[in-house]
């Protein structure tokens, strides 16, 4: 009954154009042909026409590493994502600029200077004279607002001086005429920083204190210009300048850092970093800053790379080692972070793609464990072929209460749904053909042997 079961499938899956059959029919075909087919399939609509075939971690590391800077050995020019990140920035400087009212626009520092000059106690000596040059420096770069005023309160402050009178006012008020031209107050806070590199923990809190500070005293000019919309043009352009280079005091850089530090890598630490676990940030990062085709490439890269199969798994699922690994995408893809998962593939529809893959996967790793005495039933799921696996069981003697089931299990793909919808696409006869040939009789006692509700 057995034999003749199996010889009623064999002659109506024969009868399918292309079908499973013809698949098994050269003994040298890869087991792997149909999963990795659907897997190629939906890499194809993600990866650029251009971007060639898999890589290995060192090429698609060189791939990262040329779109973020090349250079041109020729002119000497560099280009990519990194020279591209750099005037972004200068982009945003002269939006804030342009927000205060330009670059020679005069910045009140007067709030500036106090709170710097407040942490003079808690400063070692050398912090104390450093600071205070640079106090210094920032006093000799101020000029008057109101030159008008600056020539009044000079003439007074001369008359009380002579007097023997008390100047505290008159100086207070000669200090908050003062002011520093926009460019000039962001190049010595530049300075200022340098001068307090590696001196922790002095350095973050001077540097924190100052970008703060800075930060307020423009955004203070850019709501005075008269214009409602400067302050909101202000914010943007701080906001996006953080973002793109960081802000001092804090324990992570901004994108810059993060791409110049990917540039000076070798192609396969390249790779391991922005394949690593919790990479979400990174990727995130590299696709603000790196071109779509770049980008594109790099997430196919991420998605065969996970597919490409060891020496010892591929020897142990019964896969070459130069195919589509199911067993370990399965595994590696079941076991990613949910927001890895979206960020390699933000479409919702090839997510599902990609959920109707891996539910097959894990059908065919259960059932390839579940084994027999004769080994038939395990040698015959071993393989990661979709259809392949049904038509091994057609062409395989049945020998067991579990391979029986097989019959009709296996050729509807272990009774998953996304898999029975995807041999359907494939192969709409094979359903028809089966039902005529009267296979279906596998009964509910060999059924319940691999287990009805399918995948889990």
């Amino acid at each position: 009954m057995q034999g003749e079961q199996a010889s009623r499938i064999e002659n109506a899956a024969s009868q399918i154009p292309l079908g499973p059959n013809v698949i098994i029919g050269n003994k040298q075909a890869n087991q792997g042909e149909q999963i990795g087919r659907a897997f190629e399939d939906l890499n194809a609509r993600i990866r650029p026409d251009e971007a060639g075939g898999p890589a290995t971690g060192y090429s698609a590391g060189e791939r990262v590493k040329d779109a973020i800077q090349t250079t041109d050995l020729a002119t000497g020019q560099t280009s990519g994502a990194l020279p591209d990140l750099r005037g972004r920035l200068d982009e945003m400087l002269d939006q804030a600029f342009a927000s205060v009212g330009g670059r020679d626009a005069g910045i009140d520092v007067t709030n500036m200077v106090d709170e710097l000059e407040s942490m003079m106690p808690s400063l070692d000596a050398a912090g104390q004279r450093a600071l205070q040059g640079r106090l210094d420096d920032l006093r000799k770069s101020m000029s008057p607002a109101d030159p008008d005023l600056e020539a009044q309160l000079q003439k007074r402050l001369s008359q009380e001086k002579r007097a023997g009178l008390n100047t505290a006012e008159t100086e207070a008020l000669i200090d908050a005429n003062r002011v520093v031209r926009a460019d000039v107050l962001n190049k010595w806070r530049g300075r200022l920083g340098k001068e307090f590199e590696g001196k922790a923990p002095v350095d973050t809190d001077v540097n924190k204190a100052a970008y703060r500070a800075e930060r307020d005293a423009e955004r203070n000019a850019a709501a005075a210009t008269g214009n409602p919309d400067d302050l909101a043009t202000y914010e943007a352009a701080i906001a996006e300048r953080r973002r793109i280079a960081g802000e001092p005091g804090l324990s992570q850089g901004g994108e810059l850092d993060f791409l110049q530090s990917l540039a000076t890598k070798e192609p396969e630490q390249v790779w391991n970093s922005v394949t690593s676990k919790n990479a979400v940030g990174k990727l995130e990062a590299l696709e603000r800053t790196l071109p779509k085709e770049a980008y594109d490439t790099m997430r196919s890269d991420i998605l065969y790379s996970m597919a490409q199969p060891t020496t010892q798994g591929a020897q142990a699922s019964g896969v070459n080692t130069d195919t589509f690994d199911i067993g370990g995408f399965t595994q590696k893809w079941t076991n990613l972070d949910p927001k890895m998962k979206e960020k390699l593939l933000p479409d919702p529809e090839l997510r599902q793609t990609m959920d109707d893959i891996i539910q097959v996967g894990e059908a065919m790793v259960k059932r390839s464990k579940a084994g027999n005495p004769s080994g038939t039933f395990n040698q015959a799921l071993s393989g990661a072929s979709l259809l392949g696996t049904g038509a091994a069981f057609m062409h395989a003697p049945v020998t067991t209460t579990a391979g029986l089931a097989g019959l009709n299990a296996a050729t509807k793909a272990f009774m998953s749904d996304a898999a029975s919808s995807l041999i359907a696409r494939q192969y709409p006869g094979l359903d028809q053909a089966i039902a005529v040939s009267g296979a279906t009789a596998a009964g509910p006692a060999v059924g319940s042997a691999i287990g009805e509700e399918g995948p889990r």
